[in-house]
């Protein structure tokens, strides 16, 4: 995709936790695409919701946190709002070029069925000339 001459690209992590996870704090860390230079946005999309009402989401890397543990809800994407995807982005500026970030995941109670979501990193670089 090109827009504004710059290449876009939609980078999806899933983050699963299973039934009977405990209450607390659950890290995982994700390379971004070495082929992008920046991360320009994030979106969550929650696939089963662990039978909670409710969870946060952090972002962070060895240097930076760019998101502080914030409820679920804020980073949802919600095509029912009428946006493009790419308007549905929260904006971040992440280097990414192979980066490492880590996603965190707070429960505040434990899980009665399985809890899933994806990331998705909106990445960017110049576009190549051909």
């Amino acid at each position: 995709m090109n827009q504004n001459n710059k290449e876009i690209h939609y980078q999806t992590e899933t983050i699963a936790l299973p039934s009977a996870t405990g209450a607390g704090s659950y890290t995982k860390e994700y390379i971004l695409n070495s082929a992008y230079t920046r991360c320009i946005g994030i979106a969550v999309l929650e696939s089963k919701t662990g039978g909670i009402s409710t969870y946060r989401i952090g972002l962070d890397d060895k240097d930076n946190r760019y998101i502080s543990a914030v409820h679920k809800n804020l980073l949802q994407s919600d095509k029912a709002a009428g946006m493009s995807f790419k308007d549905r982005f929260l904006p971040m500026n992440i280097k990414a070029d192979g980066h490492r970030i880590k996603v965190t995941t707070v429960l505040p109670e434990p899980t009665t069925s399985d809890l899933e979501y994806d990331i998705v990193f909106l990445l960017t670089r110049d576009a190549q000339k051909v």
